[in-house]
């Protein structure tokens, strides 16, 4: 079992088993963005308007409102230990980990892939994969040890274009 994971303008991912890609009932499967999460208002949100890219930029903007920034400067800004950036990339990974700690809990993985032109930073992928340890071990169970693999997929930014083309390709030709 794994699953995919993809940090984008939006989140996206699939899940798949030892037959290939798991589709859902509704052909809905691995819409990871959509997961619910209260927000800080009281209101429900979707976890993936806070672990995206898109979300870690327009948090940063909201404190640096003249500033155009991309996703990259604010994690350079980060690995720098800018406060600002601290408090913004501490508040997206801590999104991110929960919906992996929330697949986890579903579909128990043996291997979670990274997407997204992220996925190439090793400082990124550590970070989470101890990130998503220390919350399997909180918010799971202490006594369960999860070995499940954090790792970048083989395409990094590329990977949902190349599963898009590959479904795209199978739906025309099995038309």
């Amino acid at each position: 079992r794994s699953a995919c994971y993809l940090i984008g303008t939006g989140i996206g991912g699939c899940l798949m088993d030892k037959h290939g890609l798991i589709r859902g009932s509704h052909h809905f499967s691995g819409e990871f963005s959509y997961m619910p999460v209260w927000g800080r208002d009281g209101k429900v949100e979707q976890l993936g308007n806070h672990a995206s890219m898109s979300s870690l930029i327009r948090a940063y903007h909201a404190l640096h409102p003249y500033e155009t920034v991309d996703g990259e400067t604010i994690c350079e800004r980060y690995l720098k230990h800018e406060p600002d950036a601290v408090t913004c990339v501490s508040h997206w990974l801590q999104a991110i980990t929960m919906q992996l700690i929330t697949i986890t809990a579903v579909y128990d993985p043996g291997v979670i892939c990274i997407g997204g032109g992220i996925s190439r930073a090793d400082w990124f992928l550590k970070e989470l994969a101890a990130r998503y340890q220390a919350g399997c071990a909180s918010f799971i169970s202490p006594m369960l040890s999860f070995h499940t693999e954090i790792r970048s997929c083989a395409f990094y930014n590329e990977a949902n274009l190349i599963g898009a083309a590959i479904h795209a390709r199978r739906e025309f030709y099995h038309m």
